[in-house]
């Protein structure tokens, strides 16, 4: 179950690694490096959510490589942020994504770096806890995405990055989505 805020209203940024060298034997999964279209999808999120006002108070960040890279390219476009690596968010859950936020409430405006299918299902799983609870939910949190992207609804892509404000009812009552326009998936 998603976390209810506090008492004010909160911005929850929710970003997928950007574009990573392909797996292949040999590679060790947590290991693998952004590639030079990850670093600069990143960097373009980044000022895609500056340009939005979106600039986080706090970045929780998995430990990954691939995440790693993907906030230090965050975090060159944006001042004034705090980056806190977690291990516990490589590949994590609904669960521990849920644990990570509510222990980083204080912050009004979070983002969380990290991977699907998790971050998938705890966007999902926070829309449903706001009341979103027709099936079509996942269509308009990606409403803001190219044409290109509609058949690719069933995950994030690569940078892309589910925007929501929450109410301290746990109400969602913004959202974006937004997504690097180079980015191929």
């Amino acid at each position: 179950m998603p976390p209810e805020t506090g008492k004010s209203m909160k911005r929850l940024i929710l970003m997928r690694h950007a574009k990573t060298e392909p797996w292949s034997e040999g590679i060790d999964d947590f290991g693998r490096a952004l590639t030079p279209l990850g670093h600069s999808d990143a960097r373009r999120m980044a000022e895609e959510l500056v340009a939005l006002s979106w600039s986080p108070e706090r970045i929780l960040v998995s430990s990954a490589r691939r995440a790693r890279e993907t906030c230090a390219e965050v975090a060159a476009v944006m001042t004034g942020e705090k980056v806190r690596p977690m291990e516990s968010l490589y590949l994590t859950g609904v669960r521990g994504l849920t644990e990570a936020v509510t222990q980083n409430d204080a912050a009004g405006t979070l983002m969380v770096i990290g991977h699907n299918p998790g971050l998938h299902d705890f966007a999902l799983a926070i829309l449903r806890e706001g009341g979103a609870g027709d099936h079509q939910a996942s269509l308009r949190l990606h409403g803001n995405h190219p044409s290109q992207i509609i058949p690719q609804l069933g995950q994030h892509p690569t940078t892309t990055q589910p925007l929501l404000r929450i109410h301290p009812t746990v109400e969602v009552v913004e959202q974006h989505s937004t997504m690097a326009p180079t980015n191929g998936i």
